[in-house]
């Protein structure tokens, strides 16, 4: 079964790359996609340049809540590895050398696991710069160590309190029903778009 979710998952990633090298990364310079399994595990999906910026991006899109229009975004605080061991998520990994996030949302699909290019209808971008995602956080009071202080508690106590998106400015979750038991802090998709370098929707 999770063999089954991942290469759902892969195959659906997949085609939001091809969305995406089709009608965004058009309008920058010095694209490249990367294929190479070692730039991918440092976090590097992408490179290119926009308004004199360099981007080194990592691709994260929405690809289980296609047509659910979904207000947040979960950016991975923490995990257990194979060898049981806790280890940092993508968001606060420093093995990640990604400089910036590009959050997906497919609103509208014909079907709701996307399996072509020709299912999405609706889509929209977020270009965030890791570090104004970090900067926010800490503006809220969750530094990088009261994070993960607070994933562990998570992990520890399903009674602990994690929060309100709305109300709090974030939210943090822990996925009890996967293997991984990842933590994740929620964002709202507004928050988002509001600390983005550029954010853009897509009529298909």
């Amino acid at each position: 079964m999770v063999s089954k979710l991942r290469k759902e998952d892969e195959k659906c990633a997949n085609i939001v790359a091809d969305l995406l090298d089709k009608h965004l990364y058009c309008q920058v310079t010095n694209f490249e996609r990367c294929y190479d399994v070692q730039r991918q595990v440092s976090g590097i999906d992408t490179l290119f340049t926009y308004n004199e910026k360099t981007y080194l991006c990592d691709e994260k899109a929405a690809i289980r809540y296609v047509n659910k229009n979904l207000q947040t975004f979960s950016l991975e605080l923490s995990f257990i590895n194979r060898r049981n061991e806790v280890q940092d998520g993508w968001l606060i990994d420093d093995k990640k050398v990604n400089n910036a996030f590009l959050f997906v949302w497919i609103d509208k699909s014909d079907k709701d696991i996307i399996s072509s290019v020709d299912d999405v209808r609706e889509i929209e971008v977020a270009l965030v710069d890791k570090s104004k995602i970090l900067s926010f956080l800490e503006r809220l009071g969750w530094t990088e160590e009261k994070m993960l202080d607070k994933a562990q508690k998570m992990r520890e106590n399903e009674s602990e309190y994690g929060g309100n998106v709305y109300k709090h400015g974030c939210k943090f979750v822990c996925s009890r029903f996967l293997v991984e038991q990842p933590v994740n802090v929620l964002i709202s998709r507004e928050d988002l778009k509001k600390i983005s370098d550029w954010t853009v929707k897509f009529d298909l």
